[in-house]
């Protein structure tokens, strides 16, 4: 509800800066369920007084459930690689023009092949379901986003107020996966599934393109797995 809240003034800016809005929008049902739909809405004056509005709607529910099913990964239903290249370029863009700073995470399961030849390939889908839960339940804020990159290799987006507040971010997301506590013999040196992290952290001005922030935060992994594992790169 606060998402839709944020949504709901966003158009009220708009319509107070230009009379006009037209845009796909949650709706909220009397149960407590959300749908879709596509609005245009149109201030209506009276001798220079707004005395209404008129808006036309229709239910796009179904296409952004289809939209959704093409953008979500099939087995931990967080975002996938295609919505990843999708999203950092558009994140990128969005600080480059409002400032603050956009952080890029990197990480992937420790030892992940040893734990599927150890427990197999079943109890390997639910490690990284579990993983995927850890990583969404410790996003709260509209632009966080995490995705599965593939295999079990996963990122997380998010913005900040400056650095200290990402590496506290990232250290309690690696903190949440620790929390799991799900057995992994052959990570031979904490008996638990962990995670490795290369986090890259850069601000309107120090901004790339997109391929390098992932190239740089995909290298921190590597370089947190040589220096022995569950640790993060920043």
């Amino acid at each position: 509800q606060d998402v839709l809240r944020n949504e709901y003034s966003q158009i009220l800016k708009e319509l107070k800066k230009t009379g006009s809005w037209h845009g796909e929008i949650q709706q909220l049902k009397q149960d407590g369920h959300t749908f879709w739909v596509y609005a245009n809405i149109q201030l209506k004056f009276k001798n220079n007084t707004i005395i209404g509005y008129d808006t036309v709607m229709h239910d796009i529910t179904e296409k952004k459930m289809n939209e959704e099913l093409m953008i979500t990964d099939g087995l931990t239903h967080i975002y996938n690689r295609r919505y990843f290249n999708e999203i950092l370029p558009r994140a990128i863009n969005s600080v480059k023009r409002d400032g603050g700073y956009l952080s890029l995470v990197v990480l992937d399961i420790d030892h992940f092949k040893e734990y599927n030849d150890m427990y197999g390939h079943i109890q390997g889908d639910y490690a990284l379901v579990e993983v995927a839960k850890a990583l969404r339940s410790s996003l709260h804020r509209p632009d966080d986003y995490c995705f599965r990159l593939g295999g079990e290799e996963f990122a997380i987006i998010f913005k900040s107020a400056d650095k200290n507040d990402a590496e506290y971010f990232v250290k309690t997301i690696r903190e949440n996966i620790l929390q799991l506590d799900l057995k992994h013999e052959k990570n031979s040196t904490f008996k638990i599934v962990t995670a490795s992290f290369g986090v890259v952290t850069l601000n309107s001005k120090t901004l790339g393109n997109w391929e390098d922030m992932y190239k740089q935060a995909d290298d921190k992994m590597y370089m947190a797995k040589n220096n022995g594992r569950n640790t993060i790169e920043f």
